[in-house]
């Protein structure tokens, strides 16, 4: 049996809970992963409902009302709880994705550096792609003794690559090691790099 088969008989087995006449399917629900059937038999004074949500083959409520308004007023306090969840989901998502895009605070001309696996390597920021993404590229840099190494900005060493960051770290992994950002601290419009690495040996 098709997904299409499964699906058309799990319809028919829902509007089987409306009796006598022919359900009608309330439109409009889809957003809250709602379905509604619903038929009106005035002479009886039978106004019947059957409320699903999601891929529910029983339903969460189903009764016959002595008018369309008592029925529609239930059917309504039925809706709005499952409207306001799916709305706080949606909400929850918006504000998932504003912090995702909210700017790193990483500027043009950063640098960051590994030492996980021998000397350190430094790299620059030369641009910024997306809300997490970096362009880096691998700087020389210059030993002033055995064990402290200063960069270079600008005095490049390799091709530019983009990475993603760690959001809450503000790190990257580049080639299998963890880079961080190298103290820095800025000066006009150009930055001024004060601050050396220097291993642990």
């Amino acid at each position: 049996m098709s997904k299409r088969d499964v699906i058309n008989e799990m319809i028919k087995d829902r509007a089987a809970y409306i009796e006598g006449k022919t359900p009608v399917r309330i439109a409009g629900l889809e957003s809250i992963h709602a379905v509604v059937y619903i038929s009106d038999d005035p002479e009886n004074k039978k106004f019947q409902a059957a409320m699903f949500q999601g891929k529910r083959a029983t339903p969460d409520a189903f009764f016959a009302y002595d008018s369309a308004e008592v029925r529609d007023a239930r059917i309504n306090d039925w809706v709005k709880p499952l409207a306001e969840r799916v709305a706080r989901k949606e909400a929850k998502k918006l504000e998932t994705r504003a912090k995702r895009m909210k700017p790193l605070g990483i500027s043009k001309g950063e640098v960051f550096y590994t030492a996980e696996e021998g000397p350190a390597t430094f790299y620059e920021v030369t641009g910024l792609k997306g809300p997490t993404g970096i362009k880096l590229r691998r700087i020389k840099s210059e030993t002033i003794s055995p064990n402290t190494f200063v960069p270079v900005p600008g005095k490049f060493d390799g091709d530019e690559m983009i990475y993603n960051v760690e959001t809450r770290k503000l790190t990257a992994q580049v080639n299998g090691q963890t880079a961080q950002r190298l103290n820095s601290t800025g000066t006009g419009k150009s930055r001024a790099f004060d601050s050396v690495y220097t291993t642990n040996a």
